[in-house]
């Protein structure tokens, strides 16, 4: 009932879309018949893909730079799956012998091979990740442990945080990295190598060898260390880079930063989810009653004025002007006029929400339904009292996390859909929490993106 209400939801969101928004853009598409609740897309320097897993099925359809499709029929249930390098990959497990199975496709030869880990394993809500050097997985049963398999399914090394892991990924290259404690990690073949320098937020995606977003919208180089470029709260963790120019995604809108500035724009008729560099062409995955992929050139973009770049919900602002108790932060978004402190990531504790705002002459205290808190997780509706010589109040709104429990989960999907099809209502804090893009509107774009939270 609960996934017939997902899927109703994200088509009539999309339908809405489709009919109403104007319809003569200039740029070009390609239409797929992929579902935006189910599909996934991917990109690297070999190609971009459209992906969608059935039960024991795995569709694939290649968008660039040569189109093919392929169905995939594995023995087994599919419970995570990715495709990197030209290779389609699958984690499926075969619970009458109590193990993992990884399935892996080459594109090319048209080869379907795969390997049995000696025991059920395999952490995938957090990703994993596959290159020449083996399956990189999460333990279940030790969530800061990632395991290497080779290819043979024999463990060959193991990487082991302080804290639980939060991401598993790979840059456009197939280098293999991991985020535990807001920390960014490469995993080289004996050994972890750490990257000092700003803090990374939950889950990362790479725009280039060099250059990544995380969830909240920074963009970050990796030229020296983690050095955070800018900041574009409203894209969701969806972008690519071309040379110099980086592209992200703000609703239907597709933005080209050069020096950290916008500088130009396209708007397309529907929600981007998913943003690749082919060719030097951009290709723009919408949601517009299916998946569409929109090639977009330099001509389907058009110049904007840098001066007028803003965003936000309410206020949206964290400038000195609006700062009038002298609590600020350069990491969270701080409506004064509604007293919420938004654009919290999931997964942010007390203390690193402490080391990011600040509040000279304050002290600070954490309430939840009356109680005080000290440490663990923020969760939505949480107060944050700053005392001096009175006490100045703000609530917490963590981003998607929309049932008060501190964690992002399928209640808080459900809630969203709920919301949609009119049966829930949110208010205060939990308002702001909902509109995860914190565009002022709570639409499909945040149903993709609370799925991405609670499915990856």
């Amino acid at each position: 009932m609960r996934k017939c209400k997902v899927i109703i939801t994200l088509m009539i969101c999309a339908v809405l879309i489709f009919c109403f928004v104007f319809q003569g853009s200039a740029y070009q598409y390609i239409s797929y018949s992929f579902s935006p609740d189910n599909s996934m897309t991917f990109s690297d320097n070999s190609g971009a893909y459209i992906a969608s897993a059935d039960g024991v099925r795995l569709y694939i359809e290649k968008v660039a730079p040569d189109s093919f499709s392929r169905t995939l029929t594995l023995p087994y249930s599919i419970s995570s799956y990715r495709i990197s390098r030209d290779t389609a990959s699958a984690v499926c497990i075969d619970t009458l012998n109590h193990q993992t199975v990884l399935y892996y496709y080459d594109v090319y030869s048209d080869v379907l091979d795969s390997f049995s880990l000696a025991q059920t394993t395999g952490r995938t809500d957090v990703g994993y990740a596959l290159n020449r050097n083996g399956l990189y997985l999460c333990d279940s049963n030790q969530p800061n442990v990632i395991n290497r398999y080779s290819y043979s399914g024999r463990q060959e090394y193991y990487y082991e945080f302080s804290s639980s892991v939060s991401c598993i990924t790979q840059d456009l290259s197939g280098n293999a990295y991991a985020v535990s404690n807001n920390t960014l990690y490469r995993l080289d073949p004996n050994n972890i190598t750490i990257f000092s320098g700003n803090s990374v937020y939950h889950y990362v995606h790479f725009l280039s060898d060099d250059i990544l977003i995380d969830y909240s919208g920074n963009v970050f180089s990796l030229s020296s260390g983690v050095t955070q470029l800018f900041s574009a709260q409203n894209c969701g963790c969806i972008g690519c880079s071309n040379g110099s120019s980086i592209y992200l995604a703000e609703g239907n809108t597709v933005y080209c930063y050069k020096d950290s500035v916008k500088t130009e724009s396209c708007q397309l008729n529907g929600t981007v989810i998913d943003l690749s560099c082919i060719d030097n062409n951009i290709w723009a995955f919408t949601s517009e009653n299916g998946i569409r992929a929109n090639c977009l050139s330099e001509d389907d973009f058009t110049s904007i004025n840098p001066s007028s770049n803003s965003g936000g919900y309410g206020s949206g602002g964290n400038s000195a002007s609006d700062d009038t108790y002298g609590i600020s932060s350069d990491t969270y978004r701080i409506d004064y006029d509604n007293m919420v402190i938004y654009d919290i990531p999931s997964g942010t504790t007390i203390s690193t929400f402490k080391d990011n705002v600040s509040y000279d002459g304050y002290t600070l205290a954490f309430y939840q339904d009356g109680s005080s808190r000290y440490s663990g997780y923020l969760s939505t509706a949480m107060n944050a009292d700053f005392t001096s010589n009175s006490v100045t109040s703000f609530a917490i709104s963590v981003n998607g996390e929309l049932t008060g429990e501190g964690n992002v989960n399928s209640k808080d999907r459900n809630a969203l859909m709920d919301y949609l099809l009119g049966s829930w209502n949110f208010s205060g804090a939990y308002l702001y929490a909902a509109d995860i893009n914190c565009d002022g509107d709570i639409n499909l774009l945040d149903t993709v993106l609370i799925c991405r939270l609670t499915d990856n």
